[in-house]
């Protein structure tokens, strides 16, 4: 369900309510904060220097999403590597982008809960659908810094199982 009434007015992210959570649930909670971080500073509308500085301070989304992405959001992939650097002006776009992508890739692996679809209990013959229903979610998908044809969806699900 999509509606602008369920919408917040405000969002208070306070780690210190997750400690009594289980370790796994904690995980969850981290990275999906961090992914709507680097959507913020990514996204290809409505950007706009506080979203920026906020996205520049946490980053996290799906490891195949981040991969499809590398070439359209390069500069901005880049820009989030080098704040992980030390030194960080000294690195090209194509290091920094490329070490953004490892370092999240290597912080996903550590999390304790589930890495795949597969594990999840998704089935392999789910993922037609699946990308058949992100299809459907266009304001979402119209903020991707790339366009996302049903193949590109149904190759980020296989690259997730």
């Amino acid at each position: 369900m999509v509606s602008p009434l369920l919408y917040p007015d405000l969002a208070l992210l306070d780690s210190l309510l997750t400690i009594g959570l289980p370790p796994r649930i904690t995980a969850m909670t981290g990275i999906d904060a961090m992914v709507h971080a680097i959507e913020s500073y990514t996204t290809r509308l409505k950007q706009n220097p506080l979203s920026e500085a906020f996205g520049l301070s946490n980053s996290l989304v799906l490891v195949p999403v981040l991969a499809f992405n590398l070439n359209s959001a390069k500069a901005r992939y880049a820009d989030l590597g080098r704040a992980m650097l030390p030194g960080e002006a000294a690195y090209d776009d194509e290091t920094a982008a490329n070490f953004f992508l490892s370092a999240i890739r290597n912080l996903v692996a550590e999390m304790p809960y589930e890495q795949t679809l597969r594990s999840a209990g998704v089935a392999e013959s789910d993922l037609p659908m699946l990308a058949t229903d992100a299809m459907k979610v266009q304001r979402l998908l119209v903020n991707n810094p790339r366009d996302v044809t049903f193949d590109d969806a149904l190759a980020i699900y296989q690259a997730a199982f």
